[in-house]
């Protein structure tokens, strides 16, 4: 029997990054709180800290929480804004995450006021021009003082819109880049935009204009330099979609908001946002886009009283009218119920989480508050089990599950009792023992499960900053293990080099510990081609770190931060080989020069895509990239890192050209929304350039479903490839009835992976679908849905290195379709698998690379598997595994 291992990578800090691998036996895989108290002195705020939306002070949440529309209350917010010379700032926007927004300009002694608020918990941010200050946040309260709010310099992105693969600019556009305050510019005659006083992190980046469709990217904001960051975007023309939006019995809904969701690799982050992007359904259910452009799309349907909904995958060819697009939304459940303490005695305006976390990209996180006597409820939400939590400025309920397909269930009010109060107190120490004030400090609770999305979302990722003498508290915290990191004084989560430190121990109700904080070291170079000409644009990424953009300029790049230690640093960029410089070691407080680091120009591939008859192609996209290691896929960015894809357009002679290609082997595909696709094509390894023409050619489809049970699986993430494909595969999800649907397949035998969310872990089925030319091949998918629970503990390796794995379950069959779970596993947390079906599987350990950690120049660590058995009883059984040599 084959055996395969499915490899699961996901990034949740600022965004989501998910890398899915099959391999083969012998491959080795790869492995890239709220402060819960109301100040009782005004609150002074750098513009350094971290929030996100309606989540309580310096949190951030996996998924987009959708917080109901805000009841008028009598309380406010007040405050100053200062300059960094600590002058009040007259004129500065301030914005305050009310549902809907709301925002206000400081007076001429730099002070605001929003009133009218209900008291919960809130995110704050000011900008004037190139500064900013926050996002910070609170809980609104009686006690609630005063804040002060300190601009300091930040990042500017510059934006060239141009049009199509021409040079020309496109003046008159408009540029959102949406973060809590959506920054907006408008394009000059050149087509440049420039956006000023931008937070640290990834963005959804939307242009659109008269006459083009609009366009939908994600962002990567840094760290204030001199000079403002780059991005070109490039315009296309496109066409009308219109469709209606029905309820389960076919009749049409009005006035829901219906919303189009670009299916793209790059990213699995929701690019749209139904407030900017979305059209209001009329009587008869009709809704309608005038200019959308080429590509798979799936339709969403939202509203506040309305279950969401979302279509079929439609494929848009951005020249004719898509008519006939159907939404159907599911009959909403209404959920209501109260919020208690310890005692029985009513919380009043407590916030109220609820989330459905089943599929991998889209899923459902909604929130409300409580009214003054501890009452809440939420309509809209789907018939299906979904999770709750209750949090406040002191406590926090457990998670509750809540099974909204059973009518009694839906009936009977809900109790959330604020169980949950431990504190957790500490402090900060610089390496020679000096406290560190202001310190800001993160807390993680171990277990498999709390790193799941769903739970990231309903009680967010708690960060506080320590007091002047280096003290810090969480409160409200529930009982266990906790890792802790401490990083300088106005660090965000958005900088992640500072988060690489490894993390210290501690336990609710035990010994207070102490945090050693590392300033880190600077690292610096020049990044230049062999002709001594730095390339026009590049990224300079540490391992597990994410990625530094630069652009332009003279190639020189500086990073600040960076944790003492041994870091593999990666240059990536346009028109030049990926570079990898292992073994770079940092000091404390000292700064490291690279000098000047020369990337290689690499091999030239040009050609022409034509169509069946020979005719040139123009508007094909090609793809290139190495071969995958093992049989898989890699999903999301890492595909550019790891593997080198890269993508073009052809222009109107359907020509093509990449530079700066590796010299080792690579894979070759074109694709067009009406002419087809190619086969997939090699390159040998070799130094010369080449020149190859594509021809396109008729495709199959591909028809689906994923059921868990006998339940449709919304959100699930389908995997498409072939192992002669490029690195990236296509991929899409599944639709509110589970189903799924890929045209324009190149004809070929595929494996077809469905990935969903597990706990901490996450989900794989697999099958294979035979593609035909101008046929629908169909294939369904089931995830196990069994009732035992497999703990797998730890026990170090004698001279392992190795503090945290990725554990899969890989359950024997006959054939290829092994089902699978991914979780992680540490010496402090146990991987957890739920729902396993008893039976023989076989379980893998594979170490990951702590932060400052090299792999020995292998790039991959060695994966240990082994058989087991899971009985039918008892329920939860437990298994001991050794983590792995590096």
């Amino acid at each position: 029997m084959k055996r395969w291992v499915a490899w699961v990578l996901g990034a949740l800090v600022s965004g989501l990054l998910l890398w899915f691998a099959l391999r083969e036996p012998n491959a080795d895989p790869t492995v890239v709180a709220a402060r819960e108290e109301a100040p009782a002195t005004p609150l002074s705020v750098r513009s350094s800290n971290v929030s996100a939306r309606g989540a309580g002070l310096t949190e951030l949440s996996a998924l987009p929480l959708v917080p109901d529309e805000d009841r008028p209350g009598g309380f406010h917010v007040q405050g100053l804004v200062l300059d960094p010379e600590e002058l009040p700032v007259e004129g500065a926007t301030v914005v305050l995450d009310t549902s809907p927004p709301r925002s206000v300009r400081t007076g001429k002694d730099g002070t605001f006021d929003i009133t009218g608020l209900s008291p919960r918990a809130y995110q704050v941010v000011a900008r004037h021009g190139s500064l900013l200050a926050g996002p910070v946040g609170l809980w609104l309260n009686d006690e609630t003082q005063p804040l002060v709010l300190h601009l300091r310099p930040a990042a500017s992105l510059e934006v060239t819109v141009v049009e199509g693969a021409e040079a020309r600019g496109v003046p008159g556009a408009a540029v959102e880049l949406r973060s809590q305050q959506t920054v907006l510019g408008t394009t000059d005659a050149q087509g440049r935009a420039l956006l000023q006083g931008l937070p640290v992190g990834r963005h959804v980046l939307k242009v659109s204009a008269r006459g083009f469709a609009p366009s939908w990217q994600v962002t990567q904001v840094v760290d204030a330099v001199d000079v403002a960051q780059k991005v070109t975007v490039a315009l296309r023309g496109g066409a009308a979609a219109s469709g209606t939006v029905v309820d389960a019995r076919g009749k049409p809904v009005a006035g829901v908001v219906v919303m189009p969701v670009p299916e793209t690799t790059n990213t699995l982050l929701s690019l749209t946002d139904a407030r900017g992007d979305g059209v209001e359904t009329d009587a008869r259910g009709a809704w309608r886009f005038e200019h959308l452009g080429a590509g798979p799309y799936q339709f969403t349907a939202s509203g506040p009283r309305v279950a969401p909904g979302t279509s079929a995958t439609v494929r848009l060819d951005g020249m004719s009218e898509q008519s006939g697009i159907t939404i159907t939304v599911p009959d909403a459940a209404r959920f209501s119920g109260r919020v208690e303490d310890a005692r029985g005695a009513p919380v009043p305006y407590a916030v109220v989480r609820v989330a459905l976390d089943e599929g991998a990209r889209r899923t459902l996180a909604r929130q409300t508050t409580a009214d003054a006597r501890g009452a809440f409820e939420m309509e809209g939400l789907p018939q299906r089990r979904v999770a709750v939590v209750a949090k406040h400025e002191r406590a926090t309920s457990g998670t509750q599950f809540v099974d909204l397909s059973q009518e009694a269930v839906r009936k009977a009010p809900v109790v959330l009792v604020l169980s949950a109060a431990e504190v957790l107190r500490g402090r900060v120490e610089s390496s020679s023992g000096q406290p560190v004030g202001e310190a800001v400090v993160s807390a993680e609770l171990t277990g498999a499960r709390m790193r799941g999305r769903s739970e990231q979302t309903l009680r967010g990722q708690l960060i506080t900053t320590a007091d002047p003498g280096g003290r810090f508290e969480f409160r409200g915290l529930l009982p266990g293990t906790y890792l802790l990191r401490a990083a300088p004084p106005g660090t965000t989560l958005q900088q992640r080099l500072p988060w690489l430190t490894p993390p210290v121990q501690a336990e609710t109700g035990g010994m207070e510990p102490v945090l050693k904080m590392s300033l880190g070291g600077t690292l610096t170079g020049r990044v230049v081609r062999e002709d001594q000409v730095p390339p026009t644009d590049f990224s300079v990424v540490v391992r597990g770190a994410g990625a530094a953009p630069n652009g332009g300029g003279d190639g020189r790049f500086h990073l600040r931060g960076v944790p003492a230690g041994e870091h593999t640093l990666y240059i990536t960029g346009k028109g030049f080989m990926n570079k990898t410089v292992p073994g770079v070691r940092i000091q404390e407080g000292q700064e490291t020069s690279l000098g000047d680091v020369v990337v290689q120009r690499g091999r030239q591939l040009q050609g022409r895509v034509v169509n069946a008859s020979g005719a040139p192609v123009a508007d094909a996209t090609v793809t290139v990239s190495q071969p995958v290691k093992g049989v898989g896929v890699v999903v999301g960015s890492a595909a550019a890192l790891e593997y080198g894809l890269q993508q073009v357009r052809t222009g109107p002679d359907g020509g093509y050209v990449f530079e700066g290609l590796p010299i080792s082997p690579l894979q070759l595909s074109a694709e067009h929304f009406q002419e087809g696709r190619s086969e997939f094509t090699q390159l040998l390894a070799g130094v010369a350039d080449q020149k190859m023409d594509l021809r396109l050619s008729a495709t199959g489809q591909l028809d689906g479903t994923v059921l868990k049970g006998n339940q449709p699986v919304s959100g699930a993430l389908i995997i498409v490839t072939n192992p002669a494909a490029p690195a990236g595969g296509v991929s899409g999800t599944t639709g509110t009835d589970g189903t799924f649907h890929f045209d324009n397949l190149a004809p070929a035998t595929y494996s077809v992976l469905a990935v969903t969310e597990s706990g901490g872990g996450q989900q794989v089925q697999r099958t294979t679908a035979n593609i035909q030319a101008k046929q629908t091949a169909r294939v369904d998918l089931t995830i196990p849905e069994g009732s035992v629970t497999v703990l797998v503990r730890a026990q170090a390796a004698e001279g392992t290195r190795a503090q945290e794995a990725r554990v899969l379950l890989i359950e024997k069959l006959q054939g290829a379709n092994q089902p699978a779970q991914v979780q992680a596993l540490s010496m402090a947390q146990p991987a957890r698998f739920e729902g396993v079906n008893p039976g023989e599987y076989q379980l893998c350990v594979s170490a990951m690379t702590l932060p400052g950690q090299t792999d020995g120049g292998t790039g991959t660590p060695r994966s240990d598997c082994r058989p087991v058995n899971v009985a039918q009883q008892p329920v939860q059984q437990e298994l001991v595994m050794a983590l792995p040599l590096l």
